[in-house]
């Protein structure tokens, strides 16, 4: 058997042979309910138009204003570039390289290196350097944050209204634009390019070495069923065999491309055959990292809500607003749509985030078999959501870089926003150092035999 046409779920580690689906259809994992892979080949023609959208609306975000700010028949109006500019010469310098870093150069060498792998395989050629690029834009993925500062873009609209006249301009547009088109394509699994790859040296018959799939025996009983069905759920089990895990068998599931690999020797490190990544059977030193990114988080979560994140003086007054006041101030101009986005993103989201860690931690170290799959789903949303807490910080630093009237109005960011920032990302990662598949080994403790899964044939 080879291990060509299996896959691995990298939450659960069940193992399921690949089953041919329909256009659109997606195979889900019966234990835990995790994505495994789409029914639909990359359509490399349509990925590269929508890079090279991509890229154009990328020059005109960037090129054009954002908005346009008037007081007092005073105008003001700042770029991206500008923004970041602004924040560095503040007294919150250490969030502009974060700004500057998940708004401009994340996307910006997303959108190139996938113009540069594309390009070449719809010519049926593999570029060089291939396996380095495709680890820059896994590693990418997760900071490149084109959405979060749209959003952003929009709460600033609205608290600029009680002090100005703001107006959206081309730039805003564009990345209004520009996020839907990073959206679609990032939609597209990166495995389908590793794969496309493998079959563009398999058909040169060059060197085949760094594409192809160790061969792999028999296990001691028949291969694990294929996902039931596209968009299917499942029911994590519960009345059938349960699906056999990846520990069980042997096998083992390059973390970098996919690819998945015969482990005999039980080996704790070595190298993907195929992206020259390092193998792991879980992630070194989980729950030491885990842990410590957290407790960092919780230690600075204090100031990062007591201390002031913008100060706002007018003719009409000054203000030291804390995250929560600002929330408070979008509800009594009577944006309660957006005040609930605010305070869901910048206060509920990073202490649910928090919490939810900390039960996975103590839970898998525990090897509790209790909501073994509702902690999988949570640690799933936990990944979604961490990145939208960024949204004040991108706030803060467009009001620093439009509101520049002097004795009319001026707005100076606080110390609270720098601790938010940090915050921020250092949930993010404790999140990615976390190993959802530690919240399943507790099954693989006693190593049983495998057995078959329902549907399966000897």
């Amino acid at each position: 058997m080879s291990t060509a046409n299996l896959v691995i779920c990298e939450f659960c580690d069940a193992v399921y042979r690949r089953a041919p689906l329909q256009h659109g259809g997606v195979a889900c994992c019966r234990r835990c309910g995790a994505h495994l892979y789409r029914g639909s080949r990359a359509d490399l023609h349509a990925m590269l138009a929508v890079t090279l959208a991509a890229l154009v609306m990328f020059v005109i975000a960037n090129a054009y204003p954002l908005m346009m700010l008037s007081v007092g028949g005073k105008v003001s109006e700042a770029t991206l570039w500008q923004m970041i500019v602004d924040t560095y010469d503040s007294n919150v310098s250490p969030i502009a390289p974060v700004a500057a870093a998940t708004v401009f150069f994340f996307p910006l060498l997303q959108i190139c290196l996938y113009a540069y792998v594309l390009i070449p395989l719809r010519r049926n050629r593999v570029p060089l350097a291939f396996i380095g690029v495709m680890h820059a834009l896994r590693q990418m993925q997760p900071w490149t944050m084109v959405e979060v500062f749209v959003l952003g873009l929009l709460v600033a609209v609205v608290k600029l209204g009680g002090m100005a006249t703001s107006t959206p301009e081309t730039g805003m547009w564009a990345f209004a634009i520009l996020t839907l088109l990073l959206t679609l394509l990032n939609s597209r699994g990166l495995e389908e390019l590793w794969e496309r790859a493998e079959q563009i040296e398999r058909a040169a018959g060059g060197d085949a070495a760094l594409l192809q799939p160790l061969p792999v025996e028999a296990a001691d009983g028949p291969a694990p069923a294929p996902p039931s069905g596209e968009t299917q759920h499942g029911s994590g089990g519960r009345g059938r065999a349960s699906p056999l895990r990846a520990s069980q068998l042997d096998l083992l599931a390059c973390h970098g491309c996919g690819l998945v690999l015969r482990d005999t020797a039980h080996r704790a490190a070595g190298f993907c055959p195929r992206c020259d990544q390092s193998l792991q059977r879980r992630k070194p030193d989980s729950q030491a990292r885990s842990w410590a990114f957290l407790i960092a988080a919780m230690i600075l979560y204090i100031p990062a809500n007591v201390l002031t994140v913008m100060h706002t003086s007018t003719l009409f007054g000054a203000d030291d607003n804390t995250i929560l006041t600002g929330v408070v101030e979008l509800w009594n101009g009577g944006a309660w749509d957006l005040a609930v986005i605010v305070f869901t993103a910048s206060i509920a989201v990073p202490l649910m985030k928090m919490a939810c860690l900390m039960l996975l931690l103590i839970s898998s170290r525990q090897r509790s078999m209790r909501w073994q799959r509702e902690r999988t789903r949570i640690y799933r949303m936990v990944e979604f959501i961490g990145r939208w807490s960024m949204l004040d910080v991108f706030v803060v630093a467009l009001l620093l870089s439009l509101v520049r009237f002097g004795i009319l109005a001026e707005v100076k960011a606080g110390p609270g926003i720098v601790a938010f920032c940090a915050v921020v990302v250092l949930t993010m990662l404790a999140s990615m150092s976390f190993d959802p598949r530690m919240i399943w080994d507790v099954r693989s403790s006693a190593r049983p035999r495998p057995r078959a899964a329902e549907g399966t044939g000897a």
